[in-house]
């Protein structure tokens, strides 16, 4: 029962940290592509 348990916790936590990851690496893709607008358009900051 206890190992089921840990596993069940385990499982949870890895779910979150997989999204966690997701989320930041939405961040920078959106932060890259507003670098990219920048720099191929300077004239609209």
């Amino acid at each position: 029962m206890i190992l089921t348990e840990i596993y069940s916790v385990d499982g949870v936590l890895q779910a979150s940290f997989q999204s966690l990851k997701g989320l930041i690496l939405t961040k920078k893709a959106m932060s890259g592509i507003a670098e990219t607008r920048r720099t191929f358009n300077p004239l609209k900051v």
